[in-house]
């Protein structure tokens, strides 16, 4: 009876730590360095040339064993894989690094359309496009977060595929026309429909005369 009631209760201890471990979630090492790793892609195919630069614009913070991104200088932030969340760190950054260091490197988009980022300590990253590639519109900003959160795992190497668009090409300009000058005219050219009704006016008079002269010299050789 003792034993039975033994293997209960450690059967229960199991029981009871078994949440424990299939619910844990794994803590952020801020000591941890990562790296960011970007595709330049157009329709499936690689885009080469250009450069990006990654900016660290926020810190990681921690609250009652939540952690999240705030900005350099403590400002909360709300979604960070939102559009406008980038353009607004893109305008902090450019204010905040007059008056601060930023930690910033700008990378070649290789032949195969990749730049990386290594040695990248936990933040949150602004990614820009300083230079795009040849005949290619640059990116918009957008915000990368070292750890990502992939359901219980911290995830320190992100690999990030970023869709770039070709230019679109220039309409032609259209030619303007000359405008005549008041008081001036121009210079005729090709061929004129004036002479026409002239040439036909004198051919019918002179086709007059001939009857008329040939109608008198018959009537004198019928006389004779």
């Amino acid at each position: 009876m003792k034993k039975r009631l033994i293997t209960i209760l450690a059967a229960l201890v199991v029981l009871a730590c078994l949440p424990l471990s299939v619910f844990a979630r794994e803590v952020p090492d801020l000591s941890r360095k990562g790296s960011v790793e970007i595709t330049m892609m157009t329709g499936g195919t690689a885009v080469p040339g250009g450069t990006l630069r990654c900016t660290r614009v926020g810190d990681v913070a921690e609250d009652d064993g939540n952690y999240s991104f705030v900005r350099l200088d403590g400002g909360k932030l709300e979604d960070v894989t939102s559009p406008e969340a980038a353009a607004a760190l893109e305008t902090f950054a450019a204010e905040y690094g007059k008056t601060h260091t930023l930690k910033t490197a700008e990378k070649e988009i290789d032949a195969n359309g990749k730049a990386r980022f290594a040695e990248l300590e936990p933040g949150l990253y602004l990614i820009t496009q300083p230079k795009p590639a040849p005949g290619y519109c640059a990116i918009k900003p957008f915000l990368v977060g070292l750890p990502e959160m992939n359901g219980d795992t911290c995830v320190y190497d992100r690999e990030i595929r970023s869709k770039t668009e070709p230019e679109k090409a220039a309409a032609p300009t259209p030619t303007p026309s000359p405008t005549p000058v008041p008081g001036t005219t121009l210079p005729q050219t090709g061929q004129l429909n004036w002479p026409i009704p002239v040439l036909t006016a004198a051919g019918l008079v002179l086709l007059v005369a001939g009857l008329l002269l040939r109608g008198g010299k018959g009537k004198d050789r019928h006389e004779t």
